[in-house]
């Protein structure tokens, strides 16, 4: 299986509480239909967070919505915490209460719902300062909490992943759990999938890979301390996976070898967003980052006027848009 083709953001982090969220799926209903895919390839689906593994984020709108209003609302448990992913007609989106939901694109109702996934995270061994501003108010209780951790459709199966560290498949037809884990740690970054292998980072220093329909680990690589960005994978099967340590290693997806490491001298907690050889990613030190993975070197940066880097950037034909702080900000990929 080759990886899905490339083609929004992350959805911001909802308030704590256990209060209805409404869901307005206005370009969920009208702009994922028409999102950029590969030539030739079904461009109804959304699978998984940003769109594919290069995280690059970009859709196309071949019509003005800017005058439509929202054709349904669904009513979820809690709020909702990470963006939706779609896939054959069923938009499927996870809430802080950590149920998972299956809603008709066309109509809104539901299809299926999950029970609570609760694990024994207990945080902590986590500095939070560490995390930019992803992590959650001390007051919180860890026990059942989706995140910026995105779902992610492959084959049959739904994965998904709480805050807390469960690890779960679901069969997509019903909501049947299939496999699970619990890491013990949690999951702020979003799976990805290269050739039948699910590939998730965690709070534990490691990046591992199960396979996708037995659940069975494959293999974990520790890296030099949490990681919590969503890897960008490429066609040949290189993840590269951004780790708080201020490095960027290169593991192999079907082995879990190292092939390199570079030191970028920032921490991120944002998707790699990759494209023409580069990653570009919203560091700390109040930078926007431009680096280039041939090289080992940043090829470019832009200050940040913010201090958080969560924010992930989109790529589409040659240019990078990012949000920093109050602006909204086009640079040219090849110089910034």
């Amino acid at each position: 299986m080759t990886p899905l083709p490339e083609t929004t953001s992350d959805a911001p982090r909802c308030g704590k509480g256990r209060t209805l969220a409404l869901i307005p799926l206005l370009l969920l209903a009208l702009v994922i239909p028409l999102s950029a895919q590969a030539k030739g390839e079904d461009a109804s689906n959304w699978p998984m967070s940003r769109g594919g593994n290069y995280n690059r984020g970009a859709a196309v709108v071949e019509r003005d919505i800017t005058n439509q209003k929202a054709r349904w609302e669904y009513i979820a448990v809690s709020n909702i915490t990470a963006e939706p992913v779609v896939a054959d007609g069923v938009v499927y989106v996870h809430d802080h209460a950590s149920v998972v939901h299956a809603i008709e694109l066309a109509t809104g109702k539901k299809r299926w719902s999950s029970a609570p996934r609760t694990g024994k995270s207990t945080k902590k061994d986590i500095d939070a300062r560490t995390l930019g501003d992803i992590s959650t108010p001390a007051d919180k209780k860890p026990g059942n909490a989706c995140t910026h951790s995105a779902p992610l459709v492959a084959g049959d199966r739904l994965i998904s992943a709480t805050e807390s560290g469960v690890v779960t498949a679901y069969r997509l037809s019903d909501g049947k759990v299939m496999w699970e884990h619990d890491l013990g740690f949690q999951v702020f970054s979003s799976p990805r999938l290269f050739e039948g292998r699910v590939l998730l980072g965690a709070l534990d220093r490691k990046f591992r890979a199960y396979d996708l329909e037995t659940g069975k680990e494959l293999w974990a690589y520790e890296c030099g301390d949490i990681i919590g960005s969503t890897p960008a994978i490429s066609r040949s099967g290189k993840a590269y996976v951004m780790c708080n340590d201020k490095r960027l290693y290169v593991l192999d997806c079907r082995t879990g070898k190292l092939r390199k490491v570079m030191e970028v001298g920032y921490r991120s907690n944002s998707h790699l967003c990759f494209a023409e050889a580069m990653v570009f990613m919203v560091c700390s030190g109040r930078r926007f980052v431009a680096y280039d993975v041939v090289s080992g070197e940043t090829q470019w940066f832009a200050e940040n006027p913010a201090t958080s880097f969560i924010q992930s950037a989109v790529y589409r034909d040659g240019f990078v848009y990012v949000q920093m702080g109050p602006s909204l900000r086009c640079y040219r990929t090849k110089d910034g």
